[in-house]
């Protein structure tokens, strides 16, 4: 296009020496960063986005896993807290956000755990969420609580103890939805 193209300014007579320098015009308007920019939240926003759908499957598997045995192996937290680490290293929140939700949120479920109201799976379970979501983990432990009454309130009959990782699932799943 004619905009980049390189052009010697008339000579105005009063500085003979301004005719021979070359200059660029003008930018049209267009900053070349504001593209890239742009650019680059879009991707940042599609790694968050697949590190969620990641997580939603892992905690799938690990609901699965939970209702056929009540036990999750300890590599679904691992793998968890893995993807939490991910979703920090690109959001980069502030660290005493972080720490604040992972420890409020484990201090709260380990004592829940301590007198046998949860089982340690899905006290790491939710800790490992809690390092990637911070303090809006609470809407999900929020929302699987509503999800473990209601479907205790059907299976409370048959069954004595009754998983708690498939609640935690579909929490996390509502969350990601209403973003």
């Amino acid at each position: 296009s004619s905009a980049s193209v390189w052009r010697r300014p008339a000579s105005s007579g009063r500085n003979p020496s301004s005719a021979s320098v070359w200059r660029r015009p003008a930018s049209s308007g267009r900053n070349p960063s504001s593209a890239a920019t742009l650019l680059g939240i879009l991707r940042l926003n599609m790694l968050i986005r697949l590190i969620d759908a990641l997580v939603i499957g892992a905690l799938l598997f690990a609901a699965i896993e939970d209702i056929r045995g009540m036990q999750v192996r300890n590599a679904y937290p691992g793998f968890l807290l893995g993807l939490s680490l991910g979703r920090v290293a690109l959001n980069r929140p502030p660290f005493i956000q972080v720490l604040t939700g992972v420890g409020l949120v484990f201090g709260v479920l380990y004592v829940f755990w301590h007198f046998g109201g949860i089982g340690g799976a899905d006290v790491k379970i939710l800790t490992a969420l809690a390092v990637g979501e911070g303090m809006g983990i609470w809407v999900v432990l929020l929302l699987a609580c509503a999800v473990f009454i209601a479907y205790a309130l059907v299976l409370r009959r048959t069954r004595e103890a009754l998983p708690f990782v498939p609640a935690i699932c579909v929490g996390y799943l509502l969350v990601w939805l209403m973003i």
